[in-house]
């Protein structure tokens, strides 16, 4: 619906406009349970990758690695949040 669609810029118009675009869909049971599923899924896919970085390469991961803060910033830690 065009109507709802105040301020949009052209770019994000043409885009919204496309056959392949994404659509809202409204609430009802198959999409519901279409969500549920994915989450499931994802969660099942999650369970089964834990554990799968260990030892020394889970100790050499980037995610284990210290940040280094850039200049004019300050550490985040659980005292001094973001």
């Amino acid at each position: 619906n065009d109507a709802n669609k105040i301020n949009m810029p052209d770019h994000v118009r043409q885009v919204l406009a496309q056959p392949s675009a994404p659509k809202r869909q409204a609430e009802n049971d198959e999409r519901t349970n279409r969500i549920r599923n994915r989450f499931v899924e994802a969660s099942q896919d999650a369970a089964a990758l834990k554990g799968m970085s260990v030892g020394e390469q889970d100790a050499q991961a980037w995610w284990r690695q210290p940040i280094e803060t850039p200049e004019g910033g300050r550490t985040v830690t659980a005292d001094q949040p973001l």
